[in-house]
């Protein structure tokens, strides 16, 4: 009887994240991220990580976007 509500508490949930994850809705994480660019110097930008999504922005309340990656599944 545990093993079927395991299997059964697992698929609920393994099918609960897919769903979420193919939501653009949904951040998975927004920090701060140090990027290397000319001459050795560091830039500090604002990164959310969305599903198949990741935008950089140079203030975290800013609503223009300075960069836009699409991620591809390998």
């Amino acid at each position: 009887m545990k093993k079927q509500s395991y299997q059964s508490a697992k698929k609920r949930i393994t099918s609960e994240l897919a769903n979420v994850l193919k939501d653009t809705s949904v951040v998975i994480v927004s920090d701060w991220l140090k990027v290397r660019g000319t001459l050795r110097d560091w830039t500090k930008l604002w990164a959310i990580l969305k599903p198949g999504l990741m935008l950089l922005y140079r203030n975290p309340p800013s609503k223009v976007c300075s960069s836009i990656f699409h991620l591809l599944r390998l």
